[in-house]
């Protein structure tokens, strides 16, 4: 307005705006739009190294997270491998009596000592319907443990046996004895007789 006091660009009604631009001369328009420009500008360079931090972020924290905490490692499988040698205790329970057998019982019923070996399977004491060795007839019918301690001593130079056996016998049946050995892993068969007594060549025993 002419001659009013207030400067150009100022609403002369106090509480009331206007556009800016509506008040400004062509200079001062032109000043303000280069001063917004540089506004926008500012604010888009702001905007932008906001996004480039925030962008960043994720990084910095998987960092911080794998320097804190030490990578997880895997445990070594561990493998279970047999014991070379294994120690087992064998008990020997004959049942022999009058009660069970009844007909025509001895009076003095008793078994031989426990003869045998440890052995592998390249090599055989006595299996049902083979032929007999001398040390398995010697012992069926004499109760001796001779020779058959011998043939078992022969494999064991031979390495198809590893461990001679032997135990106590059973003076009067019924009655128990055991005995105690060790197997090695490459020699895991056992042989174990007696001879039932009196008979005339009756034995007892396991093989293999």
């Amino acid at each position: 307005m002419p001659g009013s006091r207030y400067s150009a660009g100022v609403s002369p009604l106090p509480g009331i705006c206007g556009p800016r631009s509506s008040f400004l001369t062509g200079d001062e328009r032109a000043v303000d739009e280069s001063a917004q420009e540089e506004k926008t500008v500012q604010r888009v360079r702001s905007k932008a190294v906001s996004l480039a931090l925030l962008g960043a972020l994720p990084f910095a924290a998987c960092g911080r997270g794998s320097s804190s905490t030490a990578p997880s490692v895997m445990p070594t499988p561990v493998t279970l491998t047999a014991a070379p040698t294994a120690r087992y205790s064998v008990s020997f329970d004959a049942t022999w009596s009058a009660a069970s057998h009844p007909s025509d019982f001895p009076s003095n019923p008793h078994f031989s000592p426990l003869i045998g070996g440890t052995h592998s399977p390249a090599v055989r004491f006595w299996r049902a319907g083979d032929r007999a060795t001398d040390g398995i007839e010697a012992m069926s019918e004499l109760g001796s443990v001779t020779p058959l301690d011998l043939e078992v001593q022969a494999a064991i130079t031979a390495r198809t046996a590893q461990h001679l056996l032997r135990g106590q016998g059973i003076s009067r049946s019924p009655g128990t004895t055991s005995l105690e050995f060790e197997i090695e892993r490459d020699q895991p068969l056992v042989t174990l007789v007696s001879m039932i007594a009196p008979s005339p060549d009756w034995f007892t025993g396991v093989h293999e």
